[in-house]
């Protein structure tokens, strides 16, 4: 029995690497952990990244973040914070939200960073580092003790809005100083438009939204579904917002009092 259990090993030591690579593909999540404790050759394969983008690493506290160190995880797609931090609330403290957006910033792969609209400290954050991170996640909230970020970070994001994004759900809430609303109309309309699903729960300007809706007839944008919460002074073009708003597969409205104009404009 035992030189049966000798011969079988020897068999699948002695696979190509590009075959025994394979094999171990196969194997479940548990068994994968296992397998890289067998011995060094099994764990130099069993560390490579394209076996582990499945997985979700934790940061509990900021120790936790030279686990995105390990080249197992360099194709990471999915990182969760967690309440590591008693003194910051949710999250890391000042110091380790720069040490985390750092090691993200080397995995290209991260989309997702559940957690993190709780977190603090992000405003102290080096504001192209900041953008680097944000512009490349599925998902991001900000303002309103979400994702607070200084005006600075705020603008050079949406000049990357407006470029190229990776973001496809946008939620925008009232930030520091109302910032947002501050926003050259044309960079928020160009930057806005590029994201799949936004929903703007802050006051927005007619001139921002007629510079969005601009933007979606223009073509070539990836905006399907908006929400605006509320406008000041909703002086807007009926003809130009009618036109937009039916180029949008969804459309939700609060707070807003439309003209008659305006509503026949876009029925």
């Amino acid at each position: 029995m035992d030189q049966f259990q000798n011969q079988s090993q020897v068999q699948i030591d002695d696979l190509p690497p590009e075959i025994f690579a394979c094999v171990i593909k196969l194997l479940p999540p548990q068994d994968l952990k296992a397998a890289a404790l067998v011995s060094r050759r099994w764990m130099e394969v069993v560390e490579d990244p394209r076996f582990w983008t499945w997985a979700v690493v934790t940061i509990d506290k900021e120790e936790d973040i030279l686990k995105l160190n390990k080249r197992r995880f360099q194709l990471l797609k999915d990182i969760k914070v967690t309440r590591g931090c008693v003194d910051h609330g949710w999250g890391l403290g000042l110091d380790g939200m720069t040490k985390l957006f750092k090691a993200v910033d080397e995995i290209p792969t991260v989309s997702m960073i559940h957690g993190l609209s709780m977190c603090k400290g992000i405003s102290a954050v080096e504001p192209n580092l900041v953008v680097r991170v944000l512009n490349r996640l599925k998902v991001l909230i900000l303002g309103n003790n979400r994702i607070d970020l200084t005006s600075e970070q705020l603008e050079l994001l949406f000049n990357a809005f407006a470029e190229n994004t990776s973001v496809e759900f946008l939620v925008v809430r009232v930030t520091s100083d109302n910032y947002i609303s501050k926003l050259n109309p044309e960079l928020f309309g160009a930057a806005v438009s590029n994201v799949v699903e936004v929903k703007l729960l802050m006051a927005v300007t007619s001139q921002q939204l007629e510079a969005l809706f601009s933007a979606i007839l223009a073509g070539g944008k990836s905006l399907k579904k908006l929400t605006v919460l509320t406008i000041s002074k909703p002086s807007i073009n009926p003809e130009l917002m009618g036109k937009a708003l039916n180029m949008l597969e969804e459309v939700t409205t609060c707070c807003w009092r439309h003209s008659r104009e305006q509503i026949a404009a876009i029925i």
